[in-house]
């Protein structure tokens, strides 16, 4: 039988790695065997074809950035090894999160200029990105400098259905996670001072 929608190749892999990080993560804590490892990988395929029509419906496509952290996460979990160094996540998080406070709010029309427009003709989004990377590269931070390059690349090849650099680079569900983990950070660094 036929699924009622095309099944979206980007969809399918968005899908995959949400439900393979989920599995890892839940198994993560508890032992890993290969046997364990093989259905964190083939169970989430097997349930992605049908379901990841429907994601794509609810939630829309996840960006480029949500992709690689997940394929991180995964790539962590699945190896009990840092797959990206805490200062590269850093890195990566602290821009997610400085990008939507620049989006969001001048897309919603809270402030003048429409920073959403910029990435219809991106040369000034992608000049951004260049100086973004070549500092992450500069300062030790190499995967972290590599997230907006294959943000990037992605964009060139128009993986996505969207013509808009931004939405390659962000999405809101990895833009909230972004804040949620600044605030988290932020209290953490309170309570050691309070000390």
């Amino acid at each position: 039988m036929r699924p009622p929608f095309p099944v979206h190749p980007y969809g399918l892999l968005q899908f995959w790695l949400l439900a393979a990080a989920a599995a890892a993560a839940a198994l993560r804590a508890s032992r890993r065997t290969r046997r364990a490892r093989a259905l964190i990988l083939a169970v989430p395929l097997a349930a992605a074809i049908p379901l990841s029509g429907y994601l794509l419906g609810v939630a829309g496509e996840l960006s480029v950035t949500s992709l690689l952290l997940l394929g991180c996460a995964l790539a962590g979990a699945l190896s009990g090894t840092r797959s990206l160094p805490r200062p590269d996540r850093s890195a990566v998080l602290g821009a997610v999160a400085a990008g939507g406070l620049i989006l969001y709010p001048s897309a919603s029309g809270l402030m003048p200029p429409d920073a959403y427009r910029l990435g219809y003709g991106p040369v000034l989004l992608l000049a951004a990105l260049l100086v973004l990377s070549a500092a992450a590269w500069a300062s030790g931070r190499r995967r972290a400098a590599l997230f907006p390059v294959v943000a990037v690349a992605a964009y060139s090849l128009r993986l996505l259905e969207s013509s808009n650099l931004w939405d390659y680079l962000l999405d809101p569900a990895v833009v909230l996670c972004a804040w949620g983990w600044t605030i988290v950070r932020f209290a953490r660094r309170q309570r050691r001072k309070e000390r």
